[in-house]
């Protein structure tokens, strides 16, 4: 199904093998009902192939036997309140940059990220209070231009790290708000600095709580606990700042 825009209504469905929706143009998407894919080969759930919108009520699913929403092409603006699941790689691809929302109440999971990114653009996330993002490696892996992050939920990766930024960010975790991994709870690096600031809890149950492979400030609030296996946070590659208050 190719066009411009789709809307699927509370308690609607729509299904296929290969793909749920596929949006050109810069279209968007609005789901209150159900959109699937079922392939574990080539099923993507929605499918923008231009960059565009996407947006899961609360009690909606997106769901795809490989990724729940593919974006391509432009940059895209998903948001969620309800569930999207990519069942054996991704929850969210934003392929050329973009945002996501994850509005209290949804969850955004997939078997290895919940959210990964590709290109050389600007990526933002915000995970609200009560909004979970999570998968088997990686709650949000990123290649970008610039990043950020603010958590006020669960952002969890259970086999390697909750966050890894392969580029300089700006990451925010309220009191609320959890960032872990199996191995690390946060990784940035790339060519610049990055800046941490920590009212929750960061942890790296393996190896390492904060990682800046390329310098950069970390700030743990009076609130805030950072804890890893060898280190709770380590800075190195360039200079960089620590203040537990």
């Amino acid at each position: 199904m190719i066009a411009r825009s789709v809307s699927n209504a509370a308690s609607a469905t729509i299904g296929s093998y290969l793909e749920g929706v596929a949006v050109g143009g810069g279209g968007s998407v609005v789901n209150a009902g159900s959109i699937g894919a079922s392939s574990t080969k080539h099923g993507f759930g929605v499918v923008l192939t231009a960059g565009g919108s996407a947006t899961n009520a609360l009690g909606a699913t997106i769901s795809g036997g490989v990724d729940a929403i593919l974006a391509l092409g432009n940059a895209a603006t998903v948001t969620n309140q309800g569930d999207i699941a990519g069942q054996t790689n991704i929850g969210v691809v934003l392929g050329m940059g973009g945002s996501v929302t994850n509005a209290t109440n949804g969850t955004i999971t997939g078997a290895s990220s919940g959210i990964k990114s590709f290109g050389n653009d600007a990526v933002a996330v915000t995970n609200a209070t009560g909004a979970t993002i999570a998968g088997g490696k990686y709650a949000l892996f990123g290649y970008g231009d610039t990043f950020s992050v603010v958590n006020a939920g669960i952002m969890a990766g259970t086999a390697v790290a909750g966050v890894v930024l392969l580029g300089p960010g700006i990451v925010s975790n309220a009191a609320s708000g959890t960032i872990g991994g199996g191995d690390d709870g946060l990784y940035t690096g790339g060519s610049a600095a990055s800046t941490i600031t920590n009212d929750g809890i960061v942890t790296g149950t393996a190896n390492i709580g904060a990682w800046l492979n390329a310098g950069g400030s970390v700030t743990n609030d009076p609130a805030g606990t950072m804890f890893g296996k060898y280190f709770g946070v380590r800075v190195v590659n360039a200079s960089g700042t620590v203040v537990n208050a």
